[in-house]
């Protein structure tokens, strides 16, 4: 008791000290809020940094830890090739990887004036990032409120489609259109296929209908090249016609059926970010 460092850390019942025994007492956010040189550091940095080369931009104590950090030259970049009204590039945001018992968030970009030796395209670069504990809509709020005054001039936004991410960079970016990530969409649309039984040999025939192949050094385009909403319903009808037309030793109608009733409500499929 003497070794408590407040009143929140107090065992109040039998099970609380059974938990202290097996070391489970301390919640993870907790372990950080009582960690105080740790956090009293990054704190002190969103407020005593030089103005003019800030890299910790946000602290947030509750209801969770949350840390937002950014470069100057990170955004003046997302300004300059992702608000442009003549070329501009996809703003991704995309929560990333787990950091021990921390989410990572990241907003990537590409940069329009560089090019890569082996596809000849943009590179992806990385821009700024939030680091929390849940993926909740707190959460995201906290990191998008943080930065929808330096980049209100948004055009495009990438997501995977999580209902929490998009909800609030729908609501901080309102003006800016919301596309789906095709390797998000392409992992979603796999999932469905193995959830309704469709044979290996003709999921693989949906996915490069859907999203295309490469046939030697020629890349035919899928159904995700669509150029408007009016091509896309034409493509997908007879894409339909063909994949009902399947040899039905192997593949069962109801399954095939399901899957498109599935693929038909999926409207996102229209608004597919390459990326």
């Amino acid at each position: 008791m003497q070794q408590l460092q407040g009143s929140c850390l107090e065992m109040r019942n039998k099970f609380q000290i059974s938990r202290v025994k097996k070391n489970e007492w301390l919640s993870p956010v907790l372990v950080v809020m009582l960690q105080p040189t740790i956090f009293f550091v990054v704190m002190q940095q969103a407020y005593t940094e030089d103005p003019f080369n800030k890299f910790v931009r946000a602290v947030n104590a509750a209801p969770e830890p949350a840390v937002v950090v950014a470069t100057d030259t990170q955004l003046t970049d997302i300004v300059r090739f992702c608000t442009s009204p003549i070329d501009f590039c996809v703003l991704t945001v995309d929560p990333t990887f787990s950091l021990g018992d921390f989410e990572v968030t990241l907003i990537t970009y590409r940069n329009l004036l560089l090019q890569t030796k082996q596809f000849r395209q943009p590179p992806v670069i990385v821009g700024p990032a939030c680091v929390h504990f849940k993926k909740t809509f707190a959460s995201y709020l906290f990191f998008a409120s943080t930065l929808c005054q330096e980049l209100e001039g948004i055009r495009v936004l990438g997501t995977d489609g999580e209902k929490a991410l998009l909800d609030v960079f729908k609501h901080e970016f309102g003006l800016a259109q919301h596309l789906t990530c095709s390797i998000h969409v392409r992992r979603n649309v796999k999932d469905k296929l193995r959830e309704c039984n469709i044979p290996s040999q003709l999921s693989v025939e949906i996915l490069d209908d859907v999203f295309g192949k490469k046939l030697g050094t020629e890349y035919v385009e899928g159904l995700t090249y669509a150029e408007d909403a009016d091509d896309f319903d034409a493509k997908l009808e007879r894409l339909i016609t063909q994949w009902k037309g399947q040899d039905t030793a192997t593949t069962s109608t109801s399954d095939v059926d399901s899957f498109i009733d599935w693929f038909n409500c999926t409207r996102y499929l229209r608004f597919v970010a390459q990326c």
